[in-house]
């Protein structure tokens, strides 16, 4: 077994795109999977982890992600692999349409602190 210590990171795929016929508790809309995220998963990282905590959504759960990231200040991740359209499912330009959007969505969210 590996000492939490020298643990530096641990990646949580919370559904994989599994059905959640597959097991009850597979979180499938944005609210499930950002309560997954930050709410379950974060409060059981031991402080020993030395590594970044970093949220990363894909499709639907993309934007509640950063939204959660942003009210925790912790590092998110966007692109046009994780998502292809704007938080309101608007068409967007690019990667850096999609970098734009976040750091907004980020930054409006009351405890972010910018460089967190």
């Amino acid at each position: 077994m590996v000492a939490a210590a020298r643990i530096e990171r641990i990646k949580a795929c919370l559904n994989g795109g599994r059905d959640p016929r597959e097991h009850p508790a597979i979180p499938v809309t944005p609210a499930e999977l950002a309560v997954a995220a930050a709410s379950e998963i974060l409060d059981r990282l031991p402080p020993a982890i030395t590594g970044p905590e970093l949220l990363d959504g894909e499709d639907d759960s993309c934007w509640p992600l950063i939204a959660h990231a942003g009210r925790l200040g912790l590092r998110a991740r966007i692109g046009l692999e994780d998502v292809t359209s704007g938080p309101s499912g608007d068409p967007v330009t690019g990667n850096a349409d999609l970098v734009g959007r976040a750091l907004a969505r980020w930054l409006q969210c009351p405890s972010a602190e910018p460089g967190s």
